[in-house]
């Protein structure tokens, strides 16, 4: 085996993800990542903020956007002499795309020529050599790289430069009791954290001199005896064929010490020595000390490994304290179950002033207001009120000077009159909690076989030395992560904040290819509330003989339970794990008190502020039953892979549990639904999801340079500007027919939310699915009546049902409760099967196009005022069909309104629609007593606005 020792020593803060580091060479190869330029400048002809973007690929940081003209700049520290650069570079044009390469000498830029980029795609990364060598002096220099040519470029990984007498002997640098080599096939134990495919080996496979089969998450543990104090770097030598996202952390006595990122080295049979660069490895006590080395990274698949190679470099040097310090904070003890028949907490009161408005616009990303492209129009001309998702940086977020920064952004935007809503993660945030707790392993979310649970769905992602795995809230460290998270997003004073829930831990167990939580806290707390909920000789029936010692875990082994039958049983509630049910509602109760000391912890220090949440009735094992929350948010499916021939009605679920907890929706979609739009060549499809959210109270952010998904660059895309501004600027020349305005109906149905519980996706069961299109189509307005299940048996108020003439229910009905049950029966003849709906008068708003019936294709929603009796009532028209290309427009559209539907009868009528005409309609009389109007060029949407 031929072995090449790249000694590319980076010292570095962080890496891999969106960070900042100096490249600092110490042998013959420098390698700077892309994304760490010391500069940049360009043209900005591309809609972005900044002339050239970071990204992340599998992990890796990268540079696109990159357009001719455009620029970055490196400072770089290097032993002086002849080198050859090689970048790692990606591109989806197919002529003219060209990397110039410039180095600063006495304050003027040399060019060292160019080199063509060839045809391939955006971000599969292939070397590709610099046309010429470069000199460069011993000490710093300063590099510019340069796209010329085409307007769009290319996408760069990172780049290297080779001096040409790179050392390929296979000595060490030092020997003695300085340094140490640990071959990785000497092993004293071996296994993984994590899960791949196709993987048959358990940890590392063993060969006589190296491991192999090592995929993400695998790991050795060694027994290494350190003749001296001190501080060290670490050294590992692998090989890698394929392209693709590799890493390595070292463990010293279970505490990170150091961990490093690294590419391809081509061939199996060709070895690379990089430098091991983050962490502090300090070892305080000579001696036998257990060290760990672990795969991480973005790809599944990983390196063969030769050995780590430990160096001393100094004494003993001072540890950096971590942030997260257990003994500063108080956990409270797990609360056992809920008693009772609790209500619905309401949301507690926002000064006006603060308050989320029914007629609010919002950017989805605050950077949308300057996204411009020259066949679309601008967006800065919406009518925008405030942007949804305002992201913090992404890294070195305890780090002051960021958040300077970003408070300035932030304060940027209000200054122009653009409410801030500042995001606290979960997902995304991964990044925050690697940076805050500095050993986040012990605090992961846990699978029945004790592997980490990695979110996926959000990308193979890696950063300071751990992989995207999933905090448990069950951690002592969960509430003080999540209150330092309050702390440094409320140093930028937002206008409101939303966080987002949706990837508590608690998904864990209902999405079916996780299966979690099973994390050592969780054990002890489900532990203790079992022992609130039952008596010991209820226990002892279950088969636990001893509530001190069980374990749920064990227990569930013990009994023949896999991971693979526990994720299927618990992702729908079925089959017969043991205690199933129980653990799925502890889980919530638990996530939901661990919230609430959250959400308190901002109520004291912004007593006014809006709180969002990413929580839904309808994906009710996650749900947040707390007043705290005063607004609901976040990304939800809209059908579009199903059909584009009409507005599906299944985000329509998601807006009535909204009004029925009295939290306004503000969402947007998934990227899928979008890229199909994109792919059907049908932007303008979209104007019927913006429409229809506002007509059920809602908040549709703008859909500027969407983010659609992918791999390939191509994962975002503008719908177009001329298509959406006269939607939103629409629904701001309307403001008083939006805010303080509710859902009027006749018709409460019944939601049970266990239903939810059964279901696979967060949209409901197929039966509530069922029952809103009914009704839906049948121009039949309805409110929910919340039921919830066995472990939150929330009940309506009786002034819940006092709201209405007729309470319907479904095939849902055989979830509630015995008691829950009764409370719904003591209702009497009110309650209804949904399938009496037609047997009933005064329900529905019929409409019907050229005198024939289209309840189906064209729905009247109704509204009235919150509080104002005398305030219009309102009827929105939502046209639902799409063809061609466009909602066809409709007229001699009749809305007949029932006599007695509203309060008081209908005198007048003016139409409202998007095109800015505002047109009064005659108002007749059936000799049923229905009020009817004739409505003309209704496109996707209209308002009525109604005299009494």
């Amino acid at each position: 085996m031929e072995f090449i020792k790249q000694r590319s020593l980076l010292n570095a803060c962080v890496a891999l993800s969106l960070s900042t580091f100096l490249t600092q060479a110490y042998g013959e190869t420098v390698v700077v990542q892309a994304e760490q330029f010391d500069n940049s400048g360009g043209i900005f002809n591309d809609g972005q903020p900044k002339p050239v973007t970071i990204y992340s690929v599998n992990g890796q940081g990268a540079i696109n956007w990159i357009n001719n003209g455009d620029y970055v700049d490196y400072e770089i520290n290097t032993n002086g002499g002849d080198y050859t650069i090689e970048y790692l570079i990606g591109t989806s044009i197919a002529s003219n795309a060209n990397i110039e390469l410039f180095i600063n000498t006495n304050n003027a830029w040399v060019s060292q020529g160019t080199v063509a980029v060839p045809l391939g795609s955006w971000d599969d990364f292939q070397p590709l050599t610099h046309s010429s060598t470069v000199t460069l002096p011993a000490g710093s220099s300063t590099i510019r790289i340069q796209a010329v040519g085409a307007n769009w470029q290319w996408n760069l990984e990172s780049f290297s430069l080779v001096a040409d007498d790179i050392d390929t002997d296979s000595g060490n640098n030092s020997g003695g009791t300085n340094e140490i080599i640990v071959q990785l096939e000497n092993f004293a134990a071996t296994g993984t954290n994590g899960r791949v495919g196709g993987d048959t080996v358990e940890g590392f496979g063993q060969t006589a001199t190296s491991v192999n089969w090592v995929t993400n998450g695998d790991y050795g543990d060694y027994n290494v005896t350190f003749d001296q104090a001190g501080t060290y770097k670490a050294f590992f030598t692998y090989s890698a064929l394929n392209a693709g996202s590799y890493g390595a952390r070292v463990d010293l006595n279970s505490k990170p010490v150091a961990w490093g990122y690294f590419a391809e080295t081509g061939s199996w049979d060709v070895s690379a020595e990089v430098e091991l660069y983050g962490g502090q490895f300090v070892v305080e006590n000579a001696g036998s000390h257990v060290l760990r080395v672990e795969a991480i990274g973005g790809s599944d698949w990983q390196w063969s490994g030769d050995n780590i190679r430990i160096v001393r470099v100094g004494n003993v040097t001072p540890v950096t304290a971590p942030l997260y310090n257990p003994n500063d904070h108080t956990v409270a003890e797990i609360e056992g179950p809920i008693l009772g028949l609790p209500f619905l907490k309401k949301p507690v009161q926002v000064p006006t002033a603060s308050k989320l408005l029914k007629s609010d616009v919002w950017y989805t990303y605050p950077q949308n207001r300057d996204f411009y492209v020259e066949t679309e129009g601008e967006f800065a001309n919406f009518g925008a009120t405030g942007a949804f998702w305002g992201h913090p940086p992404e890294h070195d977020f305890y780090d002051d000077a960021t958040i300077v920064d970003w408070t300035q952004l932030v304060q940027d935007y209000q200054s122009e009159g653009i409410e801030y809503t500042a995001r606290g993660e979960f997902d995304w945030g991964f990044r925050w909690v690697t940076e805050y707790l500095t050993n986040p392993e012990p605090h992961y979310v846990k699978t029945l076989d004790n592997r980490n649970v990695r979110m996926t769905f959000m990308g193979y992602l890696s950063y300071n030395g751990y992989n995207n795995n999933w905090l448990s809230n069950h951690s002592p460290a969960f509430v003080p992560h999540m209150k330092s998270q309050v702390d440094q997003i409320l140093k930028s004073n937002p206008d409101k904040l939303m966080f987002d829930t949706q990837t508590n831990s608690t998904r864990s167990t209902d999405m079916r290819t996780f299966g979690g939580d099973f994390n050592d806290y969780a054990m002890e707390n489900f532990r203790i509330w079992l022992d609130k909920k039952y008596s010991s000789s209820e226990l002892t029936a279950m088969g636990i003989n001893n509530i001190n010692t069980f374990n749920y875990r064990e227990f569930l082994l013990a009994q023949g339970v896999t991971h693979t039958s526990f994720m299927n049983a618990a992702d729908t509630i079925s089959g017969n794990v043991p205690l199933l049910e129980d653990f799925i509602y502890f889980n919530r109760d638990v996530w939901n008190q661990k919230f609430a000391e959250v959400l308190d912890y901002i109520r004291q220090q912004r007593p006014d502020i809006e709180i969002g949440a990413s929580t839904h009735l309808f994906e009710s094992r996650g749900y947040i039953f707390n007043e705290n929350i005063t607004f609901l948010s976040g990304e939800l499916n809209l059908g579009a892979r199903t059909t584009i021939a009409e507005l599906p009605t299944n985000i329509l679920v998601h807006l009535k549990g909204a009004e029925a907890v009295e939290k306004t929706l503000a969402y947007f979609p998934y990227p899928w639904e979008f890229a199909e739009l994109r792919d059907q060549d049908a932007p303008r499809f979209g104007r019927g999801w913006v429409a229809q959210a506002y007509a059920y109270g809602g908040l549709f952010s703008i859909p500027a340079n969407v983010w659609v998904g992918g791999s390939t660059g191509e994962n975002t895309w503008s719908p177009g500007a001329d298509n959406y501004r006269d939607i939103y600027q629409f629904i701001r020349a309307q403001e008083d027919l939006f805010d303080n305005y509710k859902s009027y109906s006749k018709v409460g149905l019944v939601h049970a939310m266990y239903s939810s519980m059964k279901a696979g996706f967060i949209d409901g069961g197929n039966q509530i699915q069922s029952s809103v299109k009914l009704l839906t189509e049948d121009n039949i307005n309805f409110d929910l009546l919340v039921f919830g299940d066995a472990g939150y048996p929330v009940v309506p108020r009786s002034s819940d049902f006092d709201k209405f003439d007729h309470i319907f229910y479904d095939g849902d009905l055989n979830y509630l409760t015995t008691e829950q049950r009764s409370v719904l029966d003591a209702q009497g003849s009110k309650v209804k099967h949904i399938g009496q709906r037609g047997t009933i008068d005064g329900i529905e708003i019929n409409v019907s196009v050229n005198g024939a019936v289209s309840n189906d294709t064209v729905s009247a929603v109704s509204r009235i005022h919150e509080t104002n009796a005398n305030a219009p009532y309102v009827v929105h028209l939502i046209n639902r069909p799409f063809a061609g290309g466009a909602t066809p427009t409709l007229n001699s559209v009749e809305v007949a309104i029932p006599q007695g539907y509203f309060p008081e009868g209908v005198t007048s009528a003016i139409l409202h629609l998007p095109d800015g005409t505002n047109t009064t309609l005659v108002v007749s009389t059936k000799g049923n007593g229905d009020a009817v109007v004739t409505v003309n060029n209704l496109e996707v949407w209209g308002i009525i606005e109604l005299g009494h």
